[in-house]
Formats: C-alpha cells, structure tokens, sequence
C-alpha cells in the first residue's frame, strides 16, 4: 500500500506497510476486515444504483515488464466528454480554495461512502471527514476519502491528511486496498483537499520496494503552509 509520512513530535517519518502476499490465491483466502466489507458492498451497491458516471464493465489493465512494473489501464469511459466533473484550471500546485468553484461540500448523500463516525479521528471532536464514492472510478472500490471537509483545505497534502488517510489504510487487511494523491496539476480536477482509495488485484513496485527511514529534524512547523 506504498509508503506515507505521518507525524512524530518534532520530526517526520517516513513509514511503510506490509508488503501484500504475491499469491493471488492467498489474497482471496485472507480474512478481510469489517472496513473492507463495510467499504466494498457499500460502493457496490453506489454503483449499481447509478451513482457514478459509467460502470467499470470494460475496465483493462496490463502490467508493463520491467523493474517497476508500472500498471497500465484501459479505461475508455473516464475519457468521454461529460463523464467527470469539469477539472478546475489549476495556475499553481498550492492554490487557494475558492468556494465559488466545485467542491466536496456540495455532493449529494448518495455519494456518502462512510461518515465521521465510521472513520478514524486525529484529533478530538473530529467530525467532518468523509469517505466519498469516486463518480468518476478509476477501480473497483474507488472512493475520495476528504479530511475535515468543511474546512476547505485546498488539495495539497498536509500532515494531518496524511495522518487520516494512513489511519484509514490500515482499518484494511485486503492487501488490494491502494491509497494515493493527485495534486493541483497533476491529475486532479477538485482544489478541495482529498486522497484516493481503491481496490486493485496488481501488486505496485512500492508494495515491495526496500524503503528506509528518513528522520528530519526541522520542525513540523516548516512544513505548513503561511
């Protein structure tokens, strides 16, 4: 589920999960937990009520030989004209939030997923993050998991987020489950801060990558925005 930094007093960490199982047999074997069974018939039963903007019947993926292994996808719906929400035209990668743009606070209840009281809290009285089904899905499972929506944090990625978004992985035992981060230019369509989650059968080159420790000593406070 590839790596993620979180937060120790004045440092930062960089960490890593357990590598998933090479054995697809053995995934399918594993016993997985109540989050992935919660988070898996819930975004099923999202899709197949039309929630999303297509369903993922024609869905292909290939892995390219070499020693990243780079996963590529077939995805021909997420490509047509209308079947995702118009993407904001991003002049930098640390945008201001603008309300008069699209964002998070404005989904219907059918794209709920789970609610602040299904999911982790960092601090107390944490009561705005959300898990939201993906309407424009990229795998089976694809949802946005967004921190402290109602706060409109711009999409970049903040220590809190992070810690969130690592928290949550980990209430999964199904070594399928992926997390990730499109920023401001790079992919992402919404200035409103939130991580993908998703289900995907290949195994990712930083699943099983050798990754070291990185201490920093400068304080966390160097590291949030002015």
């Amino acid at each position: 589920m590839g790596s993620l930094i979180i937060g120790e007093s004045s440092r930062l960490v960089l960490v890593t999960s357990v590598p998933a199982p090479s054995s697809s047999s053995a995934i399918i074997r594993q016993q997985h937990s109540e989050f992935d069974r919660v988070l898996k018939s819930r975004w099923k039963e999202a899709a197949d009520s039309a929630v999303c903007f297509y369903r993922l019947d024609r869905l292909q993926n290939k892995v390219i030989a070499g020693k990243y292994g780079f996963v590529a996808q077939y995805n021909p719906e997420k490509s047509k004209p209308g079947w995702r929400r118009p993407a904001q035209n991003f002049q930098k990668v640390s945008p201001n939030f603008d309300v008069k743009q699209f964002n998070f606070n404005q989904v219907t209840e059918r794209e709920v997923v789970m609610g602040p009281e299904e999911l982790p809290a960092i601090e107390k009285d944490e009561s705005d993050t959300f898990l939201l089904i993906n309407i424009s899905p990229i795998e089976f499972g694809s949802c946005l998991l967004v921190p402290r929506m109602t706060q409109n944090i711009p999409q970049l990625i903040t220590l809190h987020g992070l810690q969130v978004l690592l928290t949550t992985v980990l209430l999964s035992t199904d070594p399928r489950l992926k997390a990730g981060f499109s920023s401001a230019g790079g992919c992402a369509s919404v200035n409103h801060q939130h991580y993908h989650v998703y289900y995907l059968e290949e195994q990712l080159y930083l699943e099983t990558a050798v990754i070291y420790s990185v201490y920093l000593s400068m304080k966390l406070e160097s590291f949030r925005r002015p």
